[in-house]
């Protein structure tokens, strides 16, 4: 029954703004404040959630009555968000709520909705790839699968859909089922009754289809030649709950095999049948290594008592697909004690147990137990056979074992390691072509760690990019890699770096190659190959004094500071005496014919450059031992 406001109530009430109207026995929020109850609510269904919120906008829930509260979830329940509505506004929201436009941009920003009217609704594409699932797939998780959240989309369109795909508001007139249609319905083997009312199977369709049961409806329709795009939901949610149903004992009379259409329906059946079959032999072949023997011996069993008369279906074949040798089927089966070996194996773990529970505390390896096993078991299995036993049991010792992440970064390093192109020739070039980059920490505070990552043109010495951030992570990199793309143009660009795990990432490779840069790395521990960005680094950290910092702003306030110095009013001895950004200039105002001569000095300087390393390595090699000293 519902409640009787009285007059003192009434006035009270209508002067709050989240009131529509107010009546003796009836009142109506506004379209914003139901769906900001609708929001609370749906976090939390609950009768006590509404009250809560009625308590926090200052309406009283004992005022209101409990019909109007139970009313307002009631319709929460049934019609999701609320829709619409003709509201007197109130503060500074307009007709629709804030947090709806913002849910409608996203759906739309999705591609997968469309503008229709005031409102939104689903793109076609989306509802042909739902209606091909459908009903063995809910709408709600064909939604998840596209990334888009249920919640969002509200439960209202949803409904909407389920109806339009259970026929509720299709209308199939007379010309879906007449003309060619209906001459080619009734020319099928498989059609029992063709018209305009009605399309009818004959058994011996559900007797063929019942093989296919896991299959979606459409897929099963295109198998038999019947078009899925041309039928009802309605009609095809019966035809697969049939075939479902269908238990293959009735007697049913066989189709005509000669008709054209019948023998390329055959085909396409034998040739779903041979995918589906491959599919299960591909699942036995993933699981074949967790069998027990006795599960692999009766395997060998049935794959005996199959025909192999089929070229593709030979033993050799049906061998390798399940992942078995035919040495070792053909010994599963002559060894009639083959599935006793786990309890063999159930037998000699108990000796290996043994031994390991006769040195409490101390972990033991397979040598360790091959050792110890004949003075305390009195017996003796070979090294391998305790590995493979304490393997399978899961004995192995923890001590000394080989790291995942260590293995793990080493086949990171395999697959992602890039050759050193650069080989040290930083001024080789015009400006703008080779880029150093590096990432360092920085102490500051009390004893907190901040994280410097530049790019530095290697040609003028110039700093490009510059981010300090409190994470050594994929984002440090990815805003240094952002600003340095912001400042070069287009050409031969070369990015080189050190081995570092963040430049090994397959995502900042990827960008990297995206953005046009050929990635370059030093080799592994040679800081030699990526001088002047470390150059850069020593400098700094002589030269400014961030460890008074107490903040990661004050500390990128001073790096700022700090490179804003370096490329402007610090003048470098090995480059005319000129500043990075001077430098630069000089550079870029060079004709052809100076750049090609100051190149060919430069040349000289890397050539005798290189002349003294490899002395120095030659000479350190002969001080280790390494070589011999020339007689």
């Amino acid at each position: 029954m519902r409640k009787r406001f009285t007059e003192d109530e009434i006035t009270q009430l209508s002067q709050s703004p989240y009131v529509k109207y107010i009546r003796v026995n009836r009142i109506s929020f506004t379209f914003e404040f139901r769906t900001m109850l609708w929001e609370r609510w749906q976090a939390h269904p609950s009768i006590t959630t509404i009250k809560k919120a009625l308590y926090e906008y200052g309406l009283d829930p004992c005022m209101i009555g409990s019909p109007a509260i139970h009313s307002l979830q009631e319709k929460f329940k049934v019609n999701g968000r609320p829709r619409g509505g003709k509201n007197k506004a109130y503060g500074e929201i307009r007709k629709s709520s804030l947090s709806h436009q913002g849910t409608t941009e996203i759906l739309l920003s999705t591609g997968k909705f469309i503008k229709s009217g005031w409102g939104i609704t689903f793109h076609p594409d989306l509802v042909n790839e739902i209606r091909q699932y459908y009903p063995d797939k809910s709408i709600e998780d064909s939604l998840r699968d596209n990334g888009i959240d249920p919640a969002m989309v509200g439960y209202q369109r949803i409904y909407q859909l389920k109806r339009k795909l259970a026929g509720s508001t299709f209308s199939y007139s007379r010309s879906h089922y007449e003309g060619e249609w209906i001459a080619h319905l009734k020319d099928h083997p498989y059609v029992k009754r063709a018209n305009s009312h009605q399309l009818s199977l004959k058994d011996c369709f559900y007797q063929d289809a019942q093989c296919f049961n896991t299959l979606p409806i459409d897929e099963i329709l295109q198998i038999f030649k019947i078009d899925p795009n041309r039928m009802p939901m309605q009609w095809k949610s019966a035809v697969k709950s049939r075939i479902n149903r269908w238990s293959g004992h009735e007697q049913v009379p066989i189709c005509d095999a000669k008709s054209p259409l019948m023998i390329e329906i055959n085909h396409q059946r034998i040739q779903k049948l041979t995918e589906m079959i491959d599919e299960c032999f591909a699942r036995v072949k993933g699981s074949i290594k967790d069998m027990s023997p006795s599960l692999r011996k009766i395997l060998c069993q049935w794959i005996r008592t199959l025909p192999h008369d089929r070229h593709d279906y030979s033993l050799r074949k049906v061998l390798d697909k399940v992942g078995i040798s035919k040495s070792s089927y053909y010994a599963i089966l002559s060894d009639p004690d083959y599935d006793r070996i786990h309890c063999r194996d159930e037998q000699d773990i108990r000796l290996i147990q043994q031994v390991l529970d006769s040195e409490p505390g101390y972990p033991m390896g397979s040598r360790m137990v091959y050792m110890k096993m004949r003075q305390i078991t009195g017996q003796q299995f070979g090294r391998k056979k305790i590995m493979r036993l304490m393997r399978k049991y899961d004995l192995l010792c923890p001590v000394r074992k080989a790291s995942a992440s260590r293995k793990a970064a080493r086949r990171l390093l395999e697959h992602s390691r890039k050759p050193n192109i650069l080989k040290r020739q930083f001024r080789l070039q015009r400006p703008l072509r080779i880029f150093l980059s590096d990432v360092t920490y920085l102490k500051y505070g009390l004893n907190q760690t901040a994280y410097l990552s530049t790019t530095k043109d290697a040609a003028t010495g110039r700093i490009l990019a510059c981010v300090v951030s409190e994470d050594n992570d994929l984002r440090l990199v990815e805003d240094t890699i952002d600003q340095l793309i912001d400042k070069v143009h287009e050409g031969h660009l070369l990015f080189h770096t050190d081995q570092g795990v963040l430049y090994l990432n397959e995502y900042i490779q990827d960008k990297l190659k995206k953005s046009g840069f050929t990635q370059s790395m030093s080799r592994r521990g040679n800081c030699w190959d990526n001088a002047p960005q470390e150059s850069f680094f020593g400098h700094f950290k002589d030269e400014c004094d961030y460890s008074c910092c107490t903040t990661i702003e004050e500390v990128r306030s001073e790096v700022e500071d700090y490179v804003e110095y370096y490329n402007d009013r610090r003048p470098q001895w090995d480059r005319n005496k000129m500043t990075p950004m001077a430098f630069e200039k000089y550079l870029t105002e060079m004709d052809d014919d100076a750049f090609e001569r100051y190149v060919s000095k430069e040349r000289e300087k890397y050539d005798k450059m290189m002349a003294r390393s490899k002395e120095k390595a030659l000479r350190r090699a002969q001080e280790l031992g390494a070589i011999r000293e020339e007689i």
